[in-house]
């Protein structure tokens, strides 16, 4: 096939397949990700090899993983996974040498290929690997269970809570009981999900106590408050502002802090937002450190809000696609 229709052919498969929204991959938490998945393993990136792009594949690398546990699927010492790894949007699979990944696999003419591109490929740190081995394990459950649907959709909410407390599988649980609260993707997310899931007192209590517990600096931190939004819990509060001065008080500012701030000023009842913004000539998303530093500043004067010292920071990433914003 000539390249340009190939060329094509990809053009109008990212404006029709339903996994992918203007060229960008639609978000894949890890429910989906362990229903699609026909192998799921904790792996060592052994190796990868570059491959010549033919006519008939857009693979130009191949992984080769040395399997150390597996969490579904049949029981392989070591796998080979094509992939496209020169694709700029959307995000391919990530496959880094020398660095252990969970590997979410389908199969695909008697090999693998990675679920769900940059989702399929996660980059767990320490006590994470534990939280998604958990999670995955409860997932299965769930899903092979012969148990009637409404059953299955109670016991999923359950699960969800759950994997939000969890540090390791936050964002994940996070994004299917609140897509909004992840500003960037669900904007690209045109799969129907509902804005926000209806939590007991009890699932909200269980999510104050993770977050005060085990905060995250990373994009679920401001997710975590958007979820809590109206719980009253004076240690919440004291955990969110001390993140908040901890990160303002950085040189650069991760693209997040306006969320924060505005998920914190929503805690301490601020109805002047719109206002606020205008004061400090803020007309769009893009604010400097200087405009968001010098609004904080204000608005804790005028609504009261009590000075916290500074959390030490140590800036997180986004677990989804171990560490990059995927297209």
């Amino acid at each position: 096939m000539d390249y340009k229709y190939r060329l094509a052919a990809l053009a109008l498969l990212l404006l029709l397949a339903p996994t992918v929204a203007f060229g960008r991959q639609l978000p894949r938490p890890l429910w989906s990700l362990i229903s699609d998945a026909d192998l799921i393993v904790i792996a060592e990136v052994a190796g990868t090899e570059e491959l010549t792009l033919d006519e008939d594949s857009w693979d130009s690398a191949a992984a080769h993983l040395k399997v150390v546990e597996t969490l579904k699927g049949p029981e392989l010492e070591s796998i080979r996974v094509p992939y496209a790894a020169n694709m700029a949007c959307p995000t391919p699979a990530r496959y880094s040498e020398n660095e252990t990944v969970v590997a979410f696999l389908a199969r695909d003419q008697g090999g693998w290929r990675t679920v769900a591109l940059s989702y399929g490929t996660l980059y767990p740190k320490g006590a994470e690997v534990d939280d998604l081995s958990t999670m995955i394990a409860a997932a299965r459950a769930i899903q092979e269970s012969p148990a009637p649907s409404k059953t299955k959709e109670l016991r999923k909410r359950e699960w969800l809570v759950q994997a939000t407390a969890l540090p390791g599988t936050r964002w994940h649980g996070l994004y299917e009981l609140e897509p909004g609260s992840d500003r960037i993707r669900s904007f690209y997310d045109r799969s129907g999900k509902p804005k926000q899931t209806r939590l007991a007192k009890r699932h909200r209590e269980l999510l104050a106590e993770a977050f005060v517990k085990a905060p995250k600096m990373d994009p679920t931190f401001s997710m975590m408050l958007a979820i809590l939004r109206g719980h009253q819990d004076p240690l919440v509060d004291q955990v969110a502002l001390g993140g908040l001065e901890g990160l303002l008080a950085l040189e650069t500012l991760p693209w997040w802090v306006q969320d924060l701030m505005w998920a914190v000023l929503a805690r301490f009842d601020d109805t002047q937002l719109e206002e606020r913004l205008e004061q400090a000539g803020i007309t769009s998303w893009e604010a400097t450190p200087e405009q968001l530093r010098n609004l904080w500043s204000a608005a804790k004067q005028e609504l009261g809000i009590p000075e916290v010292p500074p959390t030490e920071i140590e800036l997180g990433s986004y677990l989804p696609v171990g560490g990059r914003t995927p297209s």
